[in-house]
Parts: structure tokens; C-alpha cells; sequence
């Protein structure tokens, strides 16, 4: 059975919140339960998908939590068109690319060189949060369309 990102990271939080309801109510038996049916499902993952599904749904993931529209490719990278044919692979259409790396701007000429269209200049919720409020700091990235 192949996975999409959204349906796994519907489950993961699916399986957190039963978790986090168990352990709010002291029971211990529900916890252990939601912990193995992650682990299930992590198992089941890693038999069907392949290692771009783990990449994939990591920057998933991380756009999800950070409460941001599109994947943002936050780090120096060094296989630009690698990445971008897994993001091709898992239908990804949009992507930020917010890396402050030296080599961020050879980058970018990369990725226009291999089918995306930069859109333009966009601001994005970053990694870090502040640490008196709780907010995550705002940051600035270019937004490419894959073609």
C-alpha cells in the first residue's frame, strides 16, 4: 500500500492525541497502545515506501507544525535536482526555499535551471520560536512553482 503525506500525517496525529488522552487520564494501557500502533505504522512505512518518502514527509511534516502553506527547503543543499525530482515524485507543485547557506543563491539558479519558476519573494513561519512567547520567528524565502 503506497502512502500519501497528508493520510501519514493525519494518522501520526491521530495516534498522538490518543496518546496524550491516555496519559491525561493515568492509562497506562492506552498509551502503550497508541505507542505500538505508531510503531505499526512506522514499520508498515518503512516495508512500502522508500527512503524519498521519509525526506519527503519529514519537510512534510515540519511545514505542518511550523503552520505553513508550502514545504520550505531551509538548508544547504548539495543534489539540487535530486530534490527536486522527489518532490516531483510525491506531487509536491510549490516549495519554499529559505536556506542563508553562502551557496543558496547558486541554488536557486539550479532549480530555475531544472523546471521552476520563482514566483517571487514570500515570509514564512522558520523554525525557531521565541522564547517568551512562544511564536515562531518569521523568516524569507523565494517561492518556486515545480513545473
Amino acid at each position: 500500500m503506497k502512502h500519501t503525506l497528508e493520510q501519514v500525517y493525519e494518522r501520526e496525529q491521530e495516534l498522538k492525541a490518543a496518546f496524550d488522552a491516555a496519559k491525561a487520564a493515568g492509562n497506562d494501557t492506552g498509551m502503550k497502545e497508541a505507542r505500538d500502533a505508531y510503531h505499526e505504522m512506522e514499520d508498515e512505512i518503512a516495508r512500502t515506501e522508500d527512503n524519498d518518502f521519509g525526506f519527503t514527509y519529514r519537510l512534510y511534516k515540519q511545514m505542518k507544525e511550523c503552520g505553513n502553506e508550502y514545504i520550505d527547503l531551509n538548508f544547504s543543499i548539495h543534489d539540487e535536482v535530486g530534490v527536486l525530482q522527489t518532490l516531483r515524485k510525491y506531487g509536491v507543485e510549490h516549495f519554499t526555499f529559505s536556506s542563508g547557506w553562502s551557496s543558496a543563491v547558486e541554488s536557486a539558479w539550479i532549480f530555475k535551471q531544472n523546471g521552476c519558476k520563482l514566483e517571487g519573494l514570500v515570509e514564512l513561519y522558520g523554525l525557531n520560536r521565541d522564547w517568551t512567547t512562544g511564536e515562531r520567528e518569521k523568516v524569507h524565502g523565494y517561492l518556486f512553482r515545480l513545473q
